[in-house]
């Protein structure tokens, strides 16, 4: 549909389809409070990312640091390319160590801090987009330590909201995510709010986001931006129909500002406003998740669809 990849393009690492990628993830947590320890080791991708904890509710401002919870969480990743037109196969060991502080819930208000490093265990056979390596395919996870979120949250009955650099996953991340394919998660700077009574089974969740601060991160690398600012709005409303059937609307409205170092194609022309209708339900042992969105250029892009 016209240029339906561009945003894709600004949220996700580039792939190419000719490329044979084989990937092993091992995961181990370490999470530690001031009250006791425990070790909790996980060798699955889709375990519960740190800083998604339980918040634990305490009666004091300073009970929010001493009721807090310290996290941290090794990721360690083995990928493989075998991609046409390049005479040697991609090979990255890699890890990422991550360290979260969440804070006890006060009043329903939440202090959240993360930092990611990435490093290298072994030789670096691979395009990393920074390292000059070009005779190897492209694995997209640079070397080095990033703010991955810094937060402050708040939690009520029906309402909530985050200022700061956060974490947001939308549907299927088809257009909004982490692209937790990739050592560096994506994050976003901005306010986010959520409202969702419980009688009427709807949901509004709207996002004012500035900046992308993209896993090509934490510097700029010789070929593309590590952040990408701009005025960028996430709107989600969506209604229970049923306990077994939802429905929500979505608007992703992006207007990048120019990053004149990089050219259009990096920056600018990923100005796109989506539009669309997701679908969620089951019927009997059958289950839909089905989607349809629309895309037109939009802001400063050169692009005309």
């Amino acid at each position: 549909m016209g240029n339906a990849n561009k945003i894709p393009a600004l949220l996700n690492s580039a792939t190419t389809a000719q490329a044979r990628r084989c990937c092993v993830l091992a995961r181990v947590f370490l999470v530690t409070t001031l009250l006791g320890a425990g070790l909790d080791v996980i060798a699955q991708p889709g375990a519960q990312p740190a800083g998604q904890a339980k918040q634990l509710r305490v009666s004091s401002l300073a009970d929010m640091v001493t009721q807090g919870e310290l996290n941290l969480n090794f990721r360690y990743r083995y990928e493989y390319v075998d991609q046409d037109g390049f005479d040697r196969d991609a090979k990255a060991s890699t890890l990422r160590s991550r360290l979260t502080l969440e804070s006890g819930s006060w009043n329903g208000v939440t202090l959240l801090g993360e930092v990611d490093n990435v490093s290298y265990l072994g030789s670096e056979q691979f395009n990393n987009t920074d390292n000059g390596k070009t005779n190897y395919p492209v694995v997209a996870d640079p070397e080095g330590t990033d703010l991955n979120q810094l937060l402050i949250a708040y939690t009520g009955a029906e309402a909530s909201g985050t200022y700061g650099r956060q974490r947001i996953l939308h549907g299927n991340q088809r257009f909004v995510g982490g692209v937790a394919w990739r050592q560096n998660e994506q994050t976003f700077d901005g306010l986010r709010a959520l409202w969702a009574p419980d009688a009427a089974g709807l949901s509004v969740d709207y996002a004012y986001i500035y900046n992308v601060n993209r896993l090509f991160g934490p510097d700029d690398t010789n070929v593309q931006p590590a952040d990408l600012s701009g005025d960028t709005h996430f709107l989600r409303l969506g209604y229970q129909v049923s306990s077994s059937h939802t429905v929500t609307a979505f608007a992703y409205l992006f207007d990048i500002e120019d990053r004149e170092r990089f050219g259009p194609d990096k920056s600018v022309n990923n100005s796109t406003d989506t539009y669309g209708v997701e679908y969620a339900g089951s019927w009997g042992p059958i289950k839909i998740d089905a989607a349809y969105a629309w895309q037109t250029d939009a802001g400063d892009s050169e692009l005309d669809y």
